[in-house]
């Protein structure tokens, strides 16, 4: 694996409490997990190769292996700490035979595998390089079959609209949930302007598309968080 820095958020203890810390956020992420469910048994087969990009702790993974016994997963993540609690939530749900943990990063995944679908959520917001980024995204088109169903879900906000103080403001303030004050709440407003490449939902899925996909659809919003889904053109 290159020696790219890892944010700290995904190291150390800051993995290990993760699950914890955004629990109180869990209805956001169900939503979403339904809906991807739901877009998964749509778009598979029953035996289908499907690639997590930015997997973490392997939350979606647990719950996509209940919708389909034939379906495997490849958990990628460039962080070792959280991929080990990803296996250890893959043995305690009698997983670890159809999930492999991969610690790399999307242009060093080199298996020879082409997945069926890829999904890759709150994950690209860290690229703050637009170039980057859409080299991210092309690398997951380069690993999908032609036609492969990818979902996004990113953190998003058009700073240029009339509205996005008002929708910034209530996405901190539904942060308290998790127990962070006021001053938690700032540092995280200052992470979102420097440490987060914040695009338009729009903007967003342009850039998707033009990493080698179909335009992409909108299909939640959850305060900040909007997820797509697309496939490769």
């Amino acid at each position: 694996m290159s020696d790219r820095q890892i944010h700290p958020a995904f190291e150390g203890d800051m993995a290990a409490s993760y699950d914890a810390r955004n629990e109180p956020l869990a209805p956001l992420r169900d939503a979403l997990q339904l809906i991807l469910g739901q877009l998964f048994l749509r778009d598979l087969p029953g035996e289908a190769d499907i690639l997590c990009v930015g997997a973490g702790t392997g939350l979606e993974i647990a719950a996509l292996a209940e919708l389909a016994p034939g379906w495997r997963f490849t958990a990628l993540d460039p962080s070792a700490d959280m991929l080990a609690i990803c296996r250890q939530r893959m043995e305690a749900a009698g997983l670890s035979d159809r999930c492999r943990t991969v610690t790399a990063y999307i242009d060093e995944l080199d298996d020879g595998i082409a997945y069926h679908a890829a999904t890759s959520i709150l994950a690209s917001h860290f690229i703050t390089d637009r170039t980057e980024r859409q080299a991210y995204f092309a690398g997951i088109a380069a690993r999908l079959r032609p036609g492969a169903l990818l979902v996004n879900a990113d953190l998003c906000g058009d700073r240029t609209s009339p509205t996005f103080d008002a929708l910034e403001q209530a996405w901190l303030s539904m942060l308290s949930v998790t127990g962070m004050n006021e001053d938690g709440r700032e540092l995280y407003r200052d992470m979102l302007k420097k440490s987060v490449g914040l695009l338009a939902p729009d903007d967003l899925a342009g850039l998707i598309a033009s990493a080698g996909f179909t335009p992409p659809v909108r299909v939640y919003q959850g305060g900040l968080i909007h997820g797509h889904f697309a496939h490769r053109a």
